[in-house]
């Protein structure tokens, strides 16, 4: 009976997966504004936000940020795709962004396989 229940599971698991439609705002990395002049100094937020894979089970992180600062660069590294060149999953900007005093970021992984993600937030003080 367990054995019929665990098949049943995988098979729901990859069939969900197989047939999702991909969003259109989900990136693998985000670079949104002007983050070539981004300098260390204007950094207000850095975030590492990393998550251990486990077998056939997706990984949703969200991370939000409010401050006094106008965000001018939102930066999201996919650090698991840079050091393996696949995988790693996808980040989509919520709310807020480039222009706002905030941002909602969501992250979710491929199913069973890792979340590995930096977050840069560039802002300046409004005068």
């Amino acid at each position: 009976m367990n054995f019929i229940l665990i098949y049943i599971c995988l098979i729901t698991c990859y069939s969900k997966n197989a047939y999702a439609d991909q969003n259109p705002e989900e990136f693998s990395e985000i670079t949104a504004g002007n983050c070539s002049e981004a300098k260390d100094s204007d950094m207000v937020y850095h975030e590492v936000v990393t998550r251990a894979n486990i077998p056939f089970i997706s990984r949703n992180v969200t991370s939000t940020w409010y401050g006094d600062s106008r965000l001018f660069c939102v930066k999201i590294v996919n650090e698991y795709y840079r050091q393996n060149g696949k995988g790693g999953g996808t980040v989509i900007l919520k709310q807020g962004g480039v222009g706002h005093f905030f941002v909602v970021l969501e992250m979710h992984s491929e199913t069973g396989g890792p979340l590995s993600f930096l977050i840069f937030l560039y802002g300046k003080k409004p005068q």
